[in-house]
């Protein structure tokens, strides 16, 4: 019995002394999906899959793990030797995690931490099994990660923007107008967005951990008074009233009938959300959230810190690109990887990176979010393909962005994919459009040419960016098939199409993306200042259109990042940006 069987036969024996059918362990936290603590992975705990997307079901006898097209081929080798059922989420004949519910637990009781489980996810399941919230990995998990002390600081507004005062005097005006009491915000994000604060408790994100409701006439911050101490004076001119962060729970009964709450159930924990509603209060889930509406705008000051911040992550990535060329054979993905966020980190106002670091290799490219391992680790050879994405948070900004290298030769169908990858990605940063158009419409745009010769990806084409904060914000998206909100000018958003060929090799290449305003029309203008390796172009599916648009693109990246190199890198981003 290895590692991962004997944890799953622990929590098996519990699920049996608390008469339970079942447990489910979705991947989520407090403060949604997107905002995970090392201390509620338990997903990943008792799975071993360490992908940012799965929802693991243990029963007496079985278990399985749900996840998206992006993880298939990371979640295939991870569970090897659990036995974990690899559920693979949008194939054919592989039920959803409801229609499993329905086909063999209805009516059974399936224990979950409420603490980690939407809301809106929880009133779906609790129609077909009965949900019991326990934390079943309390006691099993040994040397769980505690919650994070770090604390929590103040963004100035020269890279916010906008005060504090003056995005609570908005929300209050929304609440009025909806005849709402309070709104109850636990997405970390948009606390962070709202009240210009940040910190270092979720990894790579720089938010603070921490809950908060807006009434008329207080604010309410459910934050540990150690935690919020750097921030306090900033606090106090924004009107808020600090509580700890557990007495959300308590806090959330003194709520009650006649009072209308505004909530987004997709963040809200199933936990928070009984005891908000224990109290009779009308919960109004609402359609669009105010503040992600608000935020995926970007302001003047959030705009010039993200141009800022792509400048130098363009700098540390010429620098890069020339390091790994240079020295292909003498290093690995990890030390590769090491290489850049070193450079990265060292650029002014950078605080972290945005997300671990993808140097994948040859096959390991295949593997949509790569993560290189002391097992795994791969030299890199002068030869073949390597993928690499990655971001940083500097100040105000957040960056995103994936280059795709030739270390060597390549063979005639990995310039074919990667040419047809190029091809997409430019059209769709090329567009013009008309207002009203949203992501799912532009989505075709880059999968076009790679669909023209029967390829395809299984991830969204691009996802909205936040200003120094997460990497992946909604409710901006650029996916086949899923609703998004229309584009407008002021959203940021990647453009990162891909083709995956297991156990030879990945391609994707990442550009950040502003959406301008252009007579009368829309269209995108590059955030990303970063040359695109021309070696692996296949002249037979390339267009003087898709080369006019790659020249105009190095002209612009050439341009900007030259003035701040030395002779020798300036030297060679000259020739990587050379007109074809």
């Amino acid at each position: 019995m290895n590692e991962i069987q004997a944890r799953l036969a622990a929590l098996r024996a519990k699920l049996s002394e608390r008469g339970m059918a079942a447990c489910l362990m979705p991947t989520s936290g407090p403060h949604g999906p997107e905002y995970l603590t090392p201390h509620h992975r338990a997903r990943q705990y008792f799975s071993g899959f360490t992908g940012s997307a799965g929802t693991l079901l243990v029963t007496a006898a079985e278990a399985f793990l749900w996840t998206d097209g992006r993880y298939f081929l990371q979640a295939e080798q991870e569970l090897a030797s659990t036995g974990i059922t690899l559920m693979r989420m949008g194939e054919p004949d592989v039920p959803s995690l409801e229609d499993y519910f329905l086909e063999h637990l209805a009516g059974q009781t399936v224990g979950v931490d409420g603490a980690c489980l939407p809301a809106r996810d929880a009133l779906r399941y609790s129609q077909i099994v009965r949900l019991r919230c326990e934390d079943l990995a309390q006691g099993l998990w040994q040397g769980r990660p505690p919650l994070s002390a770090a604390p929590a600081y103040a963004l100035p507004l020269e890279y916010a923007g906008v005060s504090a005062a003056k995005k609570l005097h908005a929300l209050r005006s929304l609440l009025l107008q909806q005849g709402c009491r309070a709104h109850i915000i636990s997405a970390l994000c948009d606390i962070a967005w709202l009240l210009n604060l940040r910190g270092s408790d979720i990894p790579h994100t720089p938010v603070p951990l921490c809950f908060c409701a807006v009434e008329q006439s207080a604010v309410y911050l459910f934050m540990d008074a150690a935690k919020a101490a750097p921030a306090l004076t900033h606090l106090r001119q924004a009107g808020v009233t600090l509580l700890p962060y557990a007495a959300i729970y308590t806090f959330a009964k003194r709520y009650g009938a006649g009072d209308a709450l505004l909530i987004d159930a997709g963040t809200l924990d199933y936990n928070l959300f009984c005891a908000l509603r224990e109290g009779g209060a009308a919960l109004r889930d609402a359609e669009q959230p105010p503040i992600p509406y608000k935020k995926m705008i970007k302001n003047a000051a959030e705009l010039a810190a993200l141009r800022q911040a792509h400048l130098y992550d363009g700098i540390a990535l010429v620098r890069f690109m020339r390091w790994v060329q240079t020295n292909a054979g003498q290093v690995t993905e990890l030390s590769a990887a090491r290489k850049l966020n070193a450079l990265r980190l060292a650029c002014p106002g950078c605080v972290d990176i945005s997300f671990d670091t993808i140097c994948a290799y040859g096959p390991h490219g295949a593997i949509v979010h790569y993560s290189a391992t002391a097992q795994s680790d791969s030299p890199l050879l002068p030869q073949g393909l390597l993928l690499v994405d990655s971001g940083g948070q500097y100040q105000g900004a957040t960056t995103d962005v994936t280059r795709t290298l030739a270390l060597g030769v390549v063979t005639p169908e990995q310039k074919k994919h990667y040419t047809l990858v190029l091809r997409g990605m430019l059209a769709l940063q090329c567009a013009r459009f008309a207002p009203g158009a949203d992501g799912a419409q532009l989505d075709r745009l880059a999968r076009e040419p790679l669909q023209q010769q029967g390829l395809d990806y299984k991830h969204g084409t691009g996802h909205g960016v936040g200003a120094m904060l997460s990497v992946h914000e909604p409710p901006v998206s650029i996916a086949a098939g899923r609703a998004s909100v229309p584009f407008l000018p002021g959203m940021v958003v990647s453009d990162e199409p891909g083709v995956y060929i297991e156990n030879s090799h990945g391609i994707r290449i990442e550009n950040q993306l502003e959406c301008v305003a252009e007579g009368g029309m829309l269209a995108f203008a590059p955030l990303t200042l970063a040359p695109i390796d021309t070696a692996p172009i296949d002249p037979a599916y390339f267009t003087s259109e898709d080369a006019a648009r790659l020249n105009a693109y190095h002209a612009k990246v050439y341009a900007a990042l030259s003035p701040h190199l030395n002779a020798e890198e300036c030297a060679w981003l000259q020739g990587a940006t050379r007109p074809i």
